[in-house]
């Protein structure tokens, strides 16, 4: 479960900066 959870965490960081990326 944990790293289950540990991957969904690292997947919404990796959305986050490409939509950072885009933006710029």
């Amino acid at each position: 479960m944990s790293i289950k959870m540990k991957k969904i965490n690292t997947n919404e960081q990796n959305g986050k900066v490409s939509l950072k990326i885009q933006t710029l």
